[in-house]
């Protein structure tokens, strides 16, 4: 072999029997000359890559490769004469074409660990994602166990207890946890109120003021703020030293959300809860603008009768109670109230703590 060249360019001693070339040098020119001192010109040059069946032949003592593929490869040339008489093929030179780097078996090795690394971190960040939601979920469950134990010991509907409940589990699988966690708090401190107010034949206004709070903040979050509330403290009354039986509004509050308000059509409930002087009396009125008594008892819905019987039928006990042990001095009236048409246009409860200021 006399000369061979790359890609058509820089041209390699042929004496370097060794050659490695990287896989893009995969097109290779050659050129052969051999010892014939009578004709030159008959000599006829075939070469192959070793391992080949098919010789091709060499035009003008030259020969060309194209995409070889990588690896050893082995140039064999063998020659004739007019008498077509070959020679033994002879090995000519030894080369080697390097495989692209993605070909590699370090590069493999990088790919292989690098996706048992990027599967190791998804499956690390799982469990992490799985342990957290499980904590988060343990210690909901642990939250709600002590509003149970506490809502079994408290005074109050127990419809709502287990509804609000309800609703915290719902926030939980639908991934608000915020609004769980908001919920579930509010709740929390509601019940710490009953449960504190239940000890007492007696609590601070201001107490009741905060429970009447807690419980419509939660109605309007449980039920998508179907209604608006508003709660008015005359300034001129002190509620932190008027004294009144604990859960004594609370049932009339109730009671206007679940049969007046939440059985409009429209979502324009309003709920107005008022505390006014009255010469040295405390006068409480609860007012909504729901559907009116009638038609709350023409509706004759299942749930509607257990909540009476539960809501009213009590509060209707404790303030007989109340009234012996305040020697009368608590009035209460319910009234119908209607609009310039006389359609039904809601209730308005009224409390009356007399000799109180």
């Amino acid at each position: 072999m006399s000369s061979i060249s790359i890609l058509q360019g820089e041209e390699l001693v042929a004496k370097q029997q060794k050659l490695v070339l990287n896989y893009t040098q995969n097109f290779i020119n050659f050129s052969f000359t051999t010892l014939h001192y009578e004709n030159p010109a008959d000599v006829v040059f075939q070469y192959r890559i070793k391992g080949e069946e098919v010789w091709q032949t060499a035009n003008k003592n030259k020969g060309l490769f194209t995409h070889l593929p990588y690896g050893k490869h082995i140039l064999e040339v063998r020659t004739s004469t007019v008498n077509n008489t070959w020679s033994t093929p002879q090995d000519v030179f030894h080369f080697t074409i390097l495989p692209p780097f993605w070909l590699t078996y370090w590069f493999k090795f990088l790919m292989v660990s690098a996706l048992l690394l990027v599967i190791y971190s998804f499956y690390r960040f799982r469990i992490h994602q799985i342990q957290k939601e499980s904590q988060l979920k343990s210690n909901f469950e642990k939250r709600l166990a002590e509003v149970k134990l506490e809502a079994l010991r408290a005074q109050m509907n127990p419809h709502f207890l287990f509804n609000s409940l309800n609703s915290i589990n719902y926030f939980i699988l639908i991934k608000r946890e915020e609004i769980a966690s908001d919920y579930l708090t509010k709740f929390s401190q509601l019940l710490r109120h009953v449960l504190a107010n239940s000890r007492n034949e007696w609590v601070n206004l201001n107490n009741e003021i905060q429970v009447l709070e807690l419980y419509c903040t939660l109605e309007s979050m449980r039920f998508k703020n179907k209604f608006e509330y508003q709660i008015h403290i005359d300034s001129s009354i002190n509620t932190s030293i008027i004294l009144i039986p604990p859960m004594l509004i609370q049932p009339f509050v109730e009671n206007a959300i679940w049969h007046g308000l939440l059985n409009k059509e429209n979502h324009d409930g309003k709920l107005d809860i008022s505390f006014d002087r009255d010469g040295k009396n405390l006068k409480i009125t609860i007012k909504d603008n729901g559907i009116g008594r009638e038609k709350a008892r023409q509706l004759k819905s299942k749930s509607a009768t257990k909540h009476k019987s539960f809501g009213l039928q009590i509060t209707s006990e404790r303030f007989e109670l109340i009234k012996n042990n305040l020697s009368g001095n608590i009035e209460f009236s319910i009234k119908d109230l209607y609009d310039p048409n006389q359609n039904a246009a809601g209730t308005c409860v009224e409390i009356t703590l007399l000799n109180c200021l």
